[in-house]
């Protein structure tokens, strides 16, 4: 939640993180509201794509999804439009202060949240709504991308690895909208976060 504040930070530096902190807050404490134990992991996530989707009208920003504002978490939640990834951070920031973990899976092209408290997991795809995805479902997908070990795909991602999935998006849509000042900004963030990761491999 951190990082990625000050991500925004770095474009908006009137940006109040407290904000952003209490809305989350707000959501959460709406989510406790509405739980009643005992609740199941699946119901959980039901529970949570009500306040998420349907109470706060949280969608996925089909139209000009290249615009940066689409990446920045305050601005998500301004304007209750984001890309998958910025959409899944939210969802994943709101659970995780009621005491639910869920992870961060960073799909090809769609990033995702996973739960791993049963069994076998599932992953709920938040740009689509909060649609439940099952692990063969997401299986068939990436047969048909072609990846290669593309079943660590169905595995979390680290911190570092999301903000360096979000800095990439940045790049692109800065350099879209022909601001290469902030594009080559976002290039030097992710970068570094890349070397992080890099070293953690190699510890």
């Amino acid at each position: 939640e951190t990082g990625w504040l000050l991500l925004d930070r770095t474009v908006h530096p009137t940006c109040d993180a407290s904000v952003c902190h209490l809305f989350l807050d707000e959501m959460a404490e709406r989510c406790r509201q509405l739980m009643i134990p005992p609740i199941t992991p699946r119901e959980t996530c039901k529970l949570l794509n009500r306040v998420f989707f349907h109470e706060y009208g949280f969608r996925g920003a089909a139209k000009e999804s290249h615009h940066p504002d689409n990446s920045f978490l305050h601005k998500v939640i301004e304007q209750r439009r984001g890309l998958p990834i910025t959409l899944s951070v939210l969802y994943l920031l709101v659970a995780r202060r009621i005491g639910f973990d869920l992870e961060p899976i960073g799909l090809p092209g769609r990033f995702m949240v996973g739960c791993f408290a049963e069994d076998v997991p599932f992953y709920v795809d938040v740009w689509a709504g909060g649609r439940f995805r099952e692990v063969h479902e997401l299986e068939g997908f990436l047969k048909e991308v072609a990846f290669e070990n593309s079943g660590s795909f169905l595995l979390p991602v680290t911190v570092a690895e999301t903000l360096a999935r979000g800095c990439r998006n940045l790049i692109l849509q800065y350099r879209q909208a022909g601001d290469e000042e902030h594009s080559r900004l976002f290039q030097r963030f992710a970068a570094e976060f890349e070397s992080v990761l890099r070293r953690e491999a190699n510890a």
